[in-house]
């Protein structure tokens, strides 16, 4: 198998493909894909001004954040002669694929195990599967050391999990879904929002509070964590005020959570060590928890 080139229009992807020792491969990418691949000279095949909006966990509703053909150069995407295309295509087909005949893949992650199975199946594709299998199982063993510092196994109930709402909207709130809801689970949170694999749900501020909370997860695209402690504060809804019974804690997202990149792994093990006020990983600069 030949090695490709490799146009990567998903910045999570290209991370990914970076985090298995695969940024030499790359020949294009989006407005953001050099910072994800450490590839400053990568050449950029979308339109001036382009951004990935938040994934499907984060909004309600479809946000729109696949690249379509009309937000390429297609020139130069062409003139970059790439064997393989990584594109995110949601539920809709990839009906006027750039790729012409070439191989195109398709990631809209949905699920924690989507991108997992991305990345081998990348892996896979690119001859680099040892890598990818290794850097997965680096990741795991992190995990793993981590949740046994908790002294909770995940799959067994425990009256100690803390139940756990994601919010990545304030008006109205937005219950998150997918893979983020999968964060909570592995960091050994009990999730009170949408089923893995869901959409992300607009909801309001009493159905919010009915599903009572120990800890209420901000993270709201597009925001840095001062801002985000700002929103809430100004915010006034009363599920947003710390209680003894409710901790309010802010989780930044950028390129973490609003891209299912390699960082999904390290915010797990922040939401871990956060919630469960275990000394030993530093998160400040991460996330912030308010008090009253």
């Amino acid at each position: 198998m030949s090695t490709p080139r490799i146009v990567s229009l998903v910045p999570g992807a290209t991370a990914w493909l970076a985090a298995v020792g695969a940024a030499d491969l790359l020949v294009g990418g989006t407005a953001v894909c050099g910072a994800r691949s450490g590839r400053s000279d990568l050449p950029v095949v979308t339109r001036d001004g382009w951004q990935p909006a938040p994934s499907r966990a984060l909004v309600a509703g479809d946000p729109a954040n696949r690249v379509v053909a009309a937000d390429l150069e297609e020139a130069l995407l062409d003139s970059l002669e790439p064997d393989l295309v990584i594109v995110n295509s949601w539920d809709e087909a990839w009906d006027r694929s750039p790729a012409g005949e070439r191989e195109v893949v398709d990631w809209s992650a949905r699920t924690y195990r989507d991108v997992l199975e991305f990345v081998l199946r990348i892996g896979r594709r690119i001859g680099r599967m040892p890598e990818a299998m290794r850097g997965l199982g680096d990741r795991e063993a992190e995990l793993r050391a981590w949740r046994g510092r908790i002294g909770i196994h995940r799959r067994a109930p425990d009256e100690r999990l803390l139940r756990t709402v994601v919010l990545t909207s304030l008006d109205p709130p937005v219950l998150a879904a997918g893979w983020m809801n999968e964060l909570v689970d592995r960091a050994a949170l009990v999730l009170a929002g949408p089923d893995s694999g869901e959409p992300a749900v607009a909801t309001d501020w009493p159905s919010v509070a009915a599903r009572d909370p120990a800890i209420v997860l901000v993270a709201l695209p597009g925001a840095g964590l001062p801002e985000m402690v700002d929103a809430v504060r100004a915010h006034g809804a009363p599920v947003l005020v710390p209680d003894p019974g409710r901790r309010v804690v802010c989780l930044d997202p950028a390129g973490r959570l609003d891209e299912p990149g390699p960082g999904l792994h390290e915010t797990i093990v922040d939401l871990a060590a956060f919630a469960w006020r275990l000394d030993g990983r530093e998160t400040r600069a991460r996330v912030c928890e308010l008090t009253s």
